[in-house]
């Protein structure tokens, strides 16, 4: 089984939910991200199962959205932006 990777944009918005829930204009703020970049990343976390967004991310990242990692992601999340430093 291969393991699983993040893209640059995934492991943008992995780093900062690390610190805390993030709403989604908050999250496309700090991490630079335009809002088709950071609306393709939460996605492709959120159907890894490694985030969970309450409300709607819109396409111009100004949705009611929260996003944050799960409790029982946790311990993937470190995993993969710890494999990914070494």
């Amino acid at each position: 089984m291969m393991p699983m990777t993040v893209s640059d944009p995934e492991r943008r918005v992995l780093n900062l939910l690390r610190e805390r829930p993030m709403e989604g204009y908050a999250l496309r703020s700090r991490t630079g991200l335009s809002s088709a970049e950071l609306k393709k990343a939460v996605e492709g976390l959120r159907e890894r199962s490694l985030v969970v967004v309450k409300g709607g991310l819109t396409d111009d990242g100004r949705g009611d959205a929260v996003v944050w990692i799960p409790p029982n992601a946790q311990g993937k999340v470190a995993m993969l932006l710890g494999s990914e430093s070494a």
